[in-house]
């Protein structure tokens, strides 16, 4: 009977935002943090790789906009 094979399962590697972001949008941290400039236009972000399926990542909301 055949052993079964093994996944070799590595590290993926670090989630940033991608160049293509929208007007509205100010990246920073090397491309790490996405800051929102003024009002909801135009203001859409894309990761730079994509998610896996069951991928944990890990986003940071830092401010709340209360007038949505």
């Amino acid at each position: 009977m055949p052993k079964p094979s093994r996944r070799v399962i590595t590290k993926p590697e670090a989630l940033t935002f991608n160049d293509l972001y929208g007007k509205g949008i100010t990246l920073s941290n090397n491309n790490r943090q996405a800051t929102r400039s003024s009002g909801f236009g135009d203001a859409i972000v894309f990761s730079s790789r994509t998610i896996h399926t069951y991928e944990k990542i890990f986003l940071k909301h830092r401010q709340k906009q209360v007038d949505w």
